[in-house]
């Protein structure tokens, strides 16, 4: 294979790599702030730098991607896994360059650096706030047995003797069934209770989700390569940030 079809081979990997990154960064961004993680993390960190972006990534960026450890338990075993949460939050003096080259002795690698960002000032993003509340129907009068699920009928009883008629705070409702049943109840058995009528539920938005903000530097070298050079500055939001680290394209 000559180094042109080589070329190639590398743009559409990381097109495809690219395009992966951008379908995860969806996801993280509609994360709410009570979701659980994804399991599958923005970036490939296989080797030292996100895979396939446009800029070099590395892993000390990890917890600006908000990229983390997390316990995994099953039935078969305990372990760690790399998840992924939606707030972003790079900061103040980082640097960003778009080759791994960068990070070598510094005349060196003003010879393979094309674009450089440091960031100026930073906001965090967070993701979207929702509260959910439950009360308790008082006109039903149905059965509690559910068509898939009729084992532990005393339980629901017990639930939905405590759930108020007034609309109420998920976790303060959980407190009550708690308080009165020695037990917790599970998001789950609440969304049954709502399917057999026997409850009500509704979703307000507390605060919509920030995307953050973010004032970069954009440099680039100076004509013999001698220093980088100031060529604008840009702002934008986190989640815009992280979209240009993955594509390189200024939108």
């Amino acid at each position: 294979m000559n180094d042109t079809s080589q070329r190639e081979l590398w743009s559409m990997d990381s097109d495809q790599l690219r395009k992966e990154s951008l379908q995860i960064l969806s996801r993280a961004i509609a994360l709410l702030d009570k979701d659980p993680r994804m399991e599958t993390p923005l970036a490939d960190f296989s080797t030292d730098y996100a895979k396939g972006w446009h800029m070099a990534v590395g892993t000390y960026f990890r917890d600006a991607l908000e990229i983390k450890q997390t316990p995994k338990v099953t039935e078969e075993s305990k372990t760690v896994i790399w998840t992924q949460g939606g707030t972003f939050s790079f900061s103040q003096g980082d640097i960003l360059y778009d080759t791994p080259l960068a990070y070598q002795q510094w005349d060196a690698a003003l010879q393979h650096i094309q674009t450089a960002y440091q960031v100026l000032e930073n906001t965090a993003s967070r993701p979207e706030k929702q509260q959910v509340y439950f009360r308790k129907n008082p006109s039903y009068t149905g059965s509690l047995a559910g068509e898939r699920n009729r084992g532990n009928i005393s339980r629901r009883e017990a639930i939905l003797k405590v759930t108020p008629t007034e609309w109420t705070e998920e976790d303060k409702l959980g407190a009550l069934v708690k308080s009165s049943t020695q037990s917790y109840v599970s998001p789950g058995l609440l969304d049954m209770l709502c399917d057999l009528g026997a409850m009500e539920r509704k979703v307000e938005v507390v605060a919509p989700r920030f995307p953050g903000h973010i004032k970069i530097k954009i440099m680039v070298p100076n004509s013999d390569r001698s220093a980088l050079c100031a060529k604008n500055e840009m702002t934008m939001s986190q989640d815009e940030f992280v979209k240009l680290l993955i594509t390189g394209i200024q939108s």
